[in-house]
Formats: C-alpha cells, sequence, structure tokens
C-alpha cells in the first residue's frame, strides 16, 4: 500500500513537472522586438498613415504641441545628473 502510494505520487509529480515542457514545444510568437520575425514596434509614419484611416489623426497644430513637449522632457532629461545604483 506505501509503495503504491509512493508510485502514484512521485508519477504524479513527474507528471505535474513536464507539462510545461511539452506546453512550450512551439516556437513563442513574439522574441525581443520582434513579432513573427518582423520589427512590431511601429514608427511614426505608420502610425499616423492608421491614424489618418482611422480617422482619429492629430491636426498639425496638436503634433508641433506634442513635438515640443517630448522636446523638452528630452533635454530635461539630458541635465538630470546620472543616478547612482544602490549597493
Amino acid at each position: 500500500m506505501r509503495r503504491a502510494r509512493l508510485r502514484a505520487t512521485v508519477c504524479a509529480a513527474t507528471i505535474g513537472l513536464a507539462a510545461p515542457i511539452f506546453g512550450e514545444a512551439q516556437t513563442p510568437s513574439r522574441n525581443g522586438n520582434e513579432s513573427d520575425f518582423r520589427d512590431w514596434q511601429p514608427n511614426r509614419g505608420e502610425v499616423s498613415k492608421e491614424e489618418r484611416a482611422a480617422g482619429v489623426a492629430q491636426t498639425p497644430a496638436q503634433r508641433k504641441s506634442e513635438d515640443r513637449e517630448l522636446q523638452q522632457l528630452y533635454d530635461t532629461l539630458l541635465r538630470q545628473e546620472p543616478v547612482q545604483p544602490p549597493k
């Protein structure tokens, strides 16, 4: 009885540990900056094109305002002192 219970426990543990291994046999669909072996991060031109097609594109004034704000954030970040990692 004891031996049968031990076998059942070992068998269940083995199956439980092996299940994730067999479940991940497929190649991941996204690896780093790629999805299906293509660059998945859109550039500004692609985003603008999709926004225009959806009817939600920015006006030139909105785009200019956003560019100005991003440039200010970038300049602020460049002026900051580097942060030392904790020891």
